[in-house]
């Protein structure tokens, strides 16, 4: 398979052997933010013929605010089979595990410190 990018002022995705890569940039992030992310994910992500793909998020915004942290929770997970947080630093770690604590997440996620443990959990969902 080949690799297809797409770029945005929120982030970078990539889809590369079935999973979808998205490099997110240091920005704050509303509502409004989030929805055309996700309408851009959406758009890029049917133009390459996927209808459902697991995605691994390297995660580098600076705040998501309670609405767009909603939004990205309910119809952001559209089209997508399950998610893998990459994350730097444990502030981080430690905030996005008590989110998906709260929020109860409709579809698999995990948090790791590095791409080659997420990429290989999210094999499992490639196809799925």
């Amino acid at each position: 398979m080949g690799v297809t990018m797409f770029e945005n002022e929120y982030c970078r995705l990539e889809i590369r052997d079935g999973i979808m890569f998205a490099d997110y940039k240091e920005v704050v992030i509303t509502l409004a933010d989030a929805k055309k992310m996700v309408a851009d994910r959406i758009a890029f992500q049917h133009q390459e013929k996927y209808e459902s793909i697991p995605i691994i998020h390297c995660f580098k915004a600076k705040y998501v605010n309670k609405a767009a942290r909603q939004y990205l929770g309910d119809k952001g997970i559209v089209g997508i089979s399950s998610s893998a947080f990459i994350v730097k630093t444990l502030a981080t770690k430690t905030l996005l595990k008590i989110f998906l604590l709260i929020e109860n997440p409709k579809l698999p996620i995990r948090v790791f410190e590095d791409e080659q443990s997420a990429i290989s959990w999210i094999k499992n969902y490639v196809g799925k």
